[in-house]
């Protein structure tokens, strides 16, 4: 069974980087947040050969969890604070999918604000609560008869300047006698009224963290430069 392109998983970690996704084309312009988010995205230059890149497409259905998961944690409410939410193209090779997105809020406080939520002891719970209802529904809407058995999200630490919290989550699938473990990270970085947000997504085994490691050091030099 195919999971299709499923960055559904770490859909509920928008804290930083959730909701309003730019509904239409922004022109990116060096002083503006949304040009400036697009230039913190990865890029096809950025990956090895191999990988091929698709247009990221939203899903208005995990935007009820996104505001609940927001409130439980304790981060402001995407929609009041967010300047900008731009997402790069999804890279896929095989089972594997890698996403990233560039965020700008409005003030220092309101980031500060939100790594505080991903930060929290809260976290973890929350988002284990929101992780479950979004893939049911996501499954349902792919036509997937499927259950979700089990869903499990820890803790994630990488080494790289800007980083300020990690998350994996494991959901294992079953379906017509098989089972399917589907594992996704996601990394979040931050500087200043600038946030970006890697999802990194494998089947069966986690994604491999050589190259994991790699791209977010690259996000890093461009948060850094940004």
């Amino acid at each position: 069974m195919r999971f299709a392109r499923a960055s559904t998983l770490m859909l509920a970690f928008g804290l930083l980087a959730c909701s309003n996704a730019a509904k239409h084309a922004v022109v990116a312009q060096p002083t503006d947040d949304p040009g400036r988010a697009r230039a913190l995205v990865l890029a096809e230059g950025d990956l090895p050969d191999g990988w091929h890149a698709s247009v990221h497409s939203g899903d208005s259905v995990v935007e009820q969890e996104k505001r609940r998961l927001a409130a439980c944690t304790g981060a402001p409410d995407p929609a009041a604070v967010q300047t900008a939410d731009v997402f790069g193209r999804d890279f896929g090779q095989g089972a594997q999918i890698i996403g990233s997105e560039g965020v700008f809020v409005r003030t220092a406080a309101d980031a500060t604000k939100a790594i505080a939520a991903l930060k929290s002891i809260r976290a973890i719970r929350c988002a284990t609560a929101s992780v479950r209802p979004i893939l049911i529904e996501q499954l349902h809407k792919q036509g997937v008869q499927a259950t979700v058995r089990s869903v499990r999200v820890t803790r994630l630490t990488i080494p790289v300047r800007g980083f300020v919290a990690g998350f994996r989550v494991v959901a294992t699938l079953s379906a017509v006698g098989a089972t399917l473990t589907v594992f996704q990270d996601a990394v979040f970085l931050a500087k200043g009224r600038a946030q970006v947000r890697a999802t990194f997504i494998d089947v069966g085994i986690a994604f491999p963290m050589d190259l994991e490691i790699a791209l977010v050091t690259k996000l890093s030099a461009k948060l850094a430069a940004g």
